[in-house]
């Protein structure tokens, strides 16, 4: 018998402009966009996690596409989130499965710079748990984070 449903956010609640975001990055350090979709996920599971801050994983980035760290660099993420759009079909969803007493959690991969604009924007009444992986310090699809947040909704 099913007794809750975990949501993600990104992409499934929270639709980004992920391109806008990128284009912006490869402006910033100068170089190709395929150079930015190439690099950007290498150590994003570490800022995701919370184990290095947005300076480190940017001059990490900065590294590896061999340029300077633009002074620019804390706008990259907000940025992604300036033209989000919530789902209104999946809110609804949401609404309805609590109706119908379903436990309901979000869990997403995020970032310490995205969790506030998540936690004011999300009505967290909507939710009976709310993890992101940069405070829980584990991210998807690790083994255990699932069971995690049941353990957290009182699922089990």
């Amino acid at each position: 018998m099913i007794k809750a449903v975990i949501f993600d956010i990104g992409g499934v609640l929270l639709d980004f402009k992920k391109d806008d975001t990128l284009e912006y990055v490869a402006k910033s350090f100068d170089i190709s966009l395929d150079d930015v979709k190439k690099n950007v996920y290498a150590n994003l599971d570490l800022l995701q996690k919370s184990e290095i801050d947005e300076k480190e994983y940017w001059s990490r980035f900065a590294s590896l596409v061999d340029r300077k760290l633009p002074e620019n660099y804390k706008e990259f993420w907000p940025r992604q989130l300036a033209n989000a759009e919530v789902s209104k079909d999946m809110s609804n969803l949401i609404l309805e499965l609590r109706s119908r007493n379903y436990k309901i959690a979000a869990l997403s991969n995020t970032i310490s710079s995205h969790a506030g604009y998540l936690r004011e924007n999300f009505d967290q009444k909507m939710f009976d748990v709310f993890a992101l992986s940069n405070e829980i310090r584990m991210r998807k699809p690790e083994r255990g984070i699932l069971a995690r947040v049941a353990q957290t909704a009182s699922i089990f």
